[in-house]
């Protein structure tokens, strides 16, 4: 819990209403998060560079309009995707909807130890109030290669190791259970 955090010497932020898309912002300045512009981002699909386009949202958002090629893998699972798709130095470039979501995912995909890793500015958002919404696609229309036992071992272990960093606990099926039945936690 946050006792716990706080005996790793972690920040806390008192107040109310600290929500996610401060914690982004506070991650993008004190780590550097870095980022590509809307148009940027056109001149590389324009010359052709070499990327994956990475829209780390829901389902639903990523159907309803994405990127141009972009496949999606939405934040969490990107651990485990990331080396498929760029794991020999290829630009990865991630999107969500504003901003909040690819810095994060962009913080994780450095941590795992990938330099070549954007997040767009303001995101598919952006794209749209550039004028450029009519280049989203919808639908499932990229699909993304099946992933690789590799990967996979790798996003394991970066989170076994991420979890030992930041003193993250776990806690048992069962352990959980016996919390519940004695209303130690709702």
């Amino acid at each position: 819990g946050i006792s716990s955090w706080k005996n790793c010497g972690y920040e806390t932020i008192a107040g109310s209403s600290i929500g996610g898309k401060e914690y982004g912002e506070r991650i993008a300045v004190k780590k550097s998060v870095p980022e590509i512009t809307v148009e940027e981002l056109r001149q590389l699909y324009a010359g052709g560079h070499p990327m994956c386009v990475i829209d780390c949202r829901t389902d639903e958002e990523y159907l309803n309009g994405h990127l141009p090629r972009a496949v999606l893998i939405p934040g969490g699972e990107i651990p485990f995707e990331i080396h498929d798709l760029a794991g020999d130095g290829k630009l990865a470039v991630v999107t969500c909807g504003g901003r909040t979501r690819s810095i994060l995912s962009v913080y994780l995909i450095q941590r795992m130890g990938y330099k070549n890793a954007l997040a767009l500015e303001g995101g598919t958002g952006a794209w749209r109030m550039k004028g450029f919404g009519e280049e989203l696609e919808s639908g499932r229309v990229n699909v993304k290669p099946q992933i690789s036992e590799g990967s996979r071992s790798k996003g394991v272990n970066f989170l076994e190791r991420l979890a030992r960093e930041e003193c993250v606990a776990f806690v048992s099926p069962e352990q959980l259970r016996l919390w519940i039945t004695k209303r130690k936690i709702v």
